[in-house]
C-alpha cells in the first residue's frame, strides 16, 4: 500500500541519518522495528535513505507477526534471503514461551530479543525466572545471540548476566532517549564485574 510505503520512508529518513550522526563508533547497530508486510518498502526504499549503507541495520520483527504468515513460510524465507543479500541482519522479538513458529523460521534470524513479560519480576518470582530460563534454553539450540531487555533493576541484570547472556538492555544501564547517549563508565565497570 502506498501510504504504508510513504510512512516507512518518512520514519527511515528520520531515524537512520540521526542515528548515523549521533552514534559513537562503528560498533553500534540500529534495530529498526518492521513488519512482514514492509518487505517492498525495505527492499525498495531503505537503500535510498541517506547513510543506510553506513549504518549496520538489524530489522526487528515480532514473533506474532511472523506467525500470521506461517502458511507462506517459503515466501517469508525468500524475503529473509533478500534481506541478508542486501546486508541487513534480522532479529525476532519472542512473544511466546512455547516458540510458536516452525524451526526453519527461527533458524533464519541473526538475533533473538526476549523482554517484556519474560523479564518482569524475575528477581522476586521463581516461576517468572523459570519461564525466562526455559525460553532462553529453547533459543540456545539455534546458536544465535540472545538479547534480554526490559530488565527492571540491577538484581535482574545480575541474574541474566550470570546465566551467560551478554547482550542486555535496561533503563538501569542507559535511559531510553531519542538520542544515542553514552553509557556511564561506572555502570560499564559494574557490568564488567558481573560477567567475570
Amino acid at each position: 500500500n502506498k501510504l504504508d510505503q510513504e510512512l516507512f520512508q518518512m520514519i527511515a529518513k528520520n531515524i537512520i541519518p540521526r542515528f548515523f550522526n549521533q552514534r559513537d563508533g562503528d560498533k553500534l547497530t540500529l534495530f529498526l522495528p518492521v513488519i512482514v508486510s514492509d518487505y517492498p518498502s525495505i527492499i525498495k526504499i531503505l537503500p535510498q535513505v541517506n547513510h543506510s549503507r553506513d549504518v549496520p541495520i538489524t530489522l526487528l520483527f515480532e514473533e506474532e507477526d511472523i506467525a500470521l504468515e506461517v502458511d507462506k513460510t517459503t515466501d517469508v524465507i525468500a524475503n529473509f534471503s533478500d534481506y541478508n543479500n542486501k546486508g541487513y541482519h534480522t532479529a525476532l522479538v519472542i512473544n511466546d514461551a512455547q516458540l510458536m513458529l516452525p524451526s526453519e523460521l527461527y533458524q533464519m534470524f541473526d538475533y533473538f530479543v526476549v523482554g517484556g513479560d519474560f523479564t518482569a519480576n524475575i528477581d522476586s518470582d521463581e516461576r517468572a525466572r523459570m519461564i525466562l530460563n526455559g525460553t532462553l534454553g529453547k533459543l540456545v539450540r539455534y546458536e544465535k545471540p540472545v538479547i534480554v531487555c526490559d530488565l527492571e533493576n540491577w538484581t535482574d541484570i545480575e541474574l541474566v548476566v550470570r546465566s551467560g547472556i551478554r547482550l542486555i538492555s535496561s533503563e538501569e544501564i542507559g535511559s531510553n532517549d531519542e538520542m544515542v547517549l553514552p553509557i556511564d563508565k561506572k555502570k560499564m565497570l559494574r557490568l564488567d564485574s558481573l560477567s567475570k
